[in-house]
């Protein structure tokens, strides 16, 4: 995996891996590119990581150029000496150098998960398809909108990829669960504050709805380059309902302050925040985008609103804001779609789809 992050990508490969069965896989972490936060969650997994990168942050491109030609020679060695007979990667930079290593060494079962569908540049498109998709034995998209994805912007072979949809720990998500208090009612959005993930839209929905006489309280939750630029926008528009909390390293925690979460995203290969939403029965908005059609049907278990459009956001708000009873009938839909659909997604039944997976494959000798 790429490093220890905050996201969506490294909450998933933890409870997966804290999900697989430890008596028939015996699995080591190999990080290429440094640390985080999350590292110390791993670690209590008792499992070996392994740092074939650098740890620190590299001062110019230069350095990060060599950075990549010793970490790649870091992994090569590392898995000469361990002998893996399944190598599973995430993410590009790990997909290339992973997957490529992996051949070198002559691993025969080379796995990379498809998370997103981030239109890479051209030089990085070319190299992933070439390092990665041609020398992998098997990909696995986390939707049926990456397999899509994989196959026109990567022409992958469809005969080589399976879908997987992510899956998240009911059982910690539960602790996230509270009943909406009338009056009262919280906003939240959590995602790293990057263009891709909207939050000027949701920003945008509440000033309309000040506009309209209604000031409900909102939490940011997340960090990244646009923090500044978006709280210049809430200061500049007297929106003084709306807090910013910094990193969420602890999600469930933070689900249970707020009633409704909004995930207003551009672009999605999985959307596993508004899973997690519907996990800690919230009433999910979220933006009508082909993988999040894939769990959320409008007006069933979620409500689907234009990518970017800050007034429909805006109505479907003021909607559940004004009228109680709806809101508790649109979170009952949500605890309806969990029992009777939910489980598909629950990690632990995700983990034996792995497991199933790599049973296969490992006996195609």
């Amino acid at each position: 995996m790429n490093n220890f992050l905050i996201g969506g990508t490294e909450k998933f490969l933890y409870n997966l891996i804290k999900n697989f069965n430890k008596d028939e896989f015996q699995i080591t972490i190999a990080s290429i590119w440094g640390s985080g936060p999350l590292e110390k969650d791993f670690q209590a997994l008792g499992l070996p990581i392994y740092f074939a990168g650098p740890r620190g942050t590299l001062s110019n491109i230069f350095a990060k150029i060599f950075s990549v030609f010793g970490t790649m020679f870091r992994l090569v060695v590392f898995l000469k000496k361990n002998k893996p007979e399944i190598v599973i990667t995430s993410l590009y930079q790990s997909d290339i150098l992973g997957i490529f290593s992996a051949r070198l060494v002559g691993v025969k079962k080379r796995i990379f998960i498809q998370h997103d569908v981030k239109r890479l540049n051209i030089f990085i498109r070319i190299i992933k398809r070439f390092f990665a998709i041609n020398l992998a034995t098997k990909i696995i998209a986390n939707s049926n909108t990456t397999k899509e994805f994989l196959i026109s912007f990567f022409r992958a072979p469809e005969s080589k990829i399976s879908v997987i949809h992510n899956g998240v720990s009911a059982a910690e998500m539960k602790r996230g669960a509270r009943e909406p208090a009338e009056g009262s009612i919280v906003f939240g959005v959590i995602g790293r504050l990057e263009p891709v993930k909207g939050h000027i839209y949701f920003l945008e929905a509440m000033k309309i709805l000040k506009e309209e006489g209604l000031e409900p309280q909102a939490l940011v939750i997340g960090d990244g380059e646009l923090r500044e630029q978006l709280e210049r926008f809430t200061e500049k528009n007297g929106l003084e309902n709306i807090q910013f909390t910094g990193m969420a390293e602890d999600v469930p925690a933070k689900l249970k302050l707020i009633d409704i979460l909004v995930v207003p995203s551009l672009s999605e290969g999985f959307g596993l925040v508004a899973l997690e939403g519907l996990f800690s029965e919230k009433v999910v908005l979220a933006s009508d985008l082909p993988a999040i059609r894939e769990f959320i049907k409008h007006n069933d278990n979620g409500f689907l609103f234009e990518p970017g459009n800050a007034k429909e956001l805006a109505l479907i708000l003021k909607t559940l804001t004004a009228d109680y009873n709806f809101l508790l009938s649109a979170q009952a839909r949500t605890k309806k779609w969990l029992e009777t659909t939910g489980q598909k997604f629950d990690i632990t039944n995700v983990a034996l789809c792995y497991e199933e997976m790599i049973r296969i494959l490992y006996s195609k000798k």
